[in-house]
């Protein structure tokens, strides 16, 4: 038996980063504004209102180096800690596997999702995701490697990913392999469900059911 196992090394999965799940892309209701990416989602208003208030009563810029200033800002938003951890924690290790995919809700918006799996310090296994960003242009090999490369510079990765695990789409199996260079590792499951349902499309007995 593997004595790895999942970490929660005080860091919460849903407040790590800003992200937003299916269920929130699926019920996103159309409007004047397209949606936003989970890393160009404002803080809050609570810290814009804060900023201009800083603004307003001309505070030092050396006011961010203040640490009850800083302990006031992390209040207002947990998830600027939440992703402090985890970028020092990723600094901390050597091997960085990946596992993405991206998909479109029933409002016909595109998103792509990253989660990085690694061994911490502590020898224990971590999954946690990166982001997941609407993806605006086409799913092409090259816009899915650029925005690949975007999040893995973004938390200082790209050179300690070990493999990649996709679907068999072929645009992100170009993007990985010949786009990033990385290895890439063909989901189980969906290959699996391409393999049954191919099965069943060449019996013809079964398809009439």
């Amino acid at each position: 038996m593997s004595n790895f196992h999942q970490e929660d090394d005080g860091i919460d999965s849903d407040s790590t980063v800003i992200n937003e799940s299916r269920d929130a892309a699926t019920d996103y209701q159309p409007s004047t504004s397209r949606p936003r990416s989970s890393e160009q989602e404002p803080l809050s208003s609570s810290c814009a209102t804060t900023t201009e208030e800083a603004i307003a009563s001309l505070l030092p810029l050396s006011i961010i180096d203040d640490p009850n200033f800083v302990a006031f800002i992390k209040c207002i938003d947990a998830r600027i800690e939440a992703r402090l951890k985890l970028i020092h924690e990723l600094e901390r290790v050597d091997y960085v596997a990946l596992t993405t995919d991206y998909w479109t809700s029933l409002n016909n918006y595109s998103y792509l999702t990253v989660t990085a799996h690694y061994i911490n310090h502590k020898m224990k296994m971590v999954s946690r995701v990166l982001c997941t960003v609407h993806m605006e242009n086409n799913h092409t090999a090259d816009n899915l490697r650029d925005e690949l490369f975007s999040i893995v510079d973004r938390w200082g990765v790209r050179n300690k990913i070990v493999g990649v695990v996709t679907d068999n789409a072929a645009d992100i199996k170009k993007a990985v392999t010949d786009g990033c260079c990385w290895i890439r590792i063909p989901c189980f499951a969906h290959t699996l469900s391409l393999a049954f349902k191919g099965s069943i499309e060449k019996n013809d007995a079964v398809v009439q059911i």
